[in-house]
């Protein structure tokens, strides 16, 4: 019974983390444009830890899913 409650946590955590994915590019990305646009920041910077953030986050979901409790 336990288990089966740790299995279902997990899937929650990923479908979370999947469902959170689309924002957290659209959010991303707009902060690095208008760190951009105030010279702050170099877009290429941006974009690169906005595909940081991306591999972080199925990185995450991949290791939740492959969790064994």
């Amino acid at each position: 019974m336990q288990e089966n409650d740790n299995k279902k946590k997990n899937i929650y955590l990923v479908m979370g983390l999947a469902m959170g994915v689309p924002s957290t590019i659209i959010g991303v990305f707009f902060l690095f444009y208008f760190l951009d646009q105030q010279k702050i920041l170099d877009l290429k910077y941006g974009i690169l830890i906005l595909v940081v953030t991306i591999l972080n986050t199925f990185f995450v979901m991949v290791k939740y899913a492959s969790k064994k409790d």
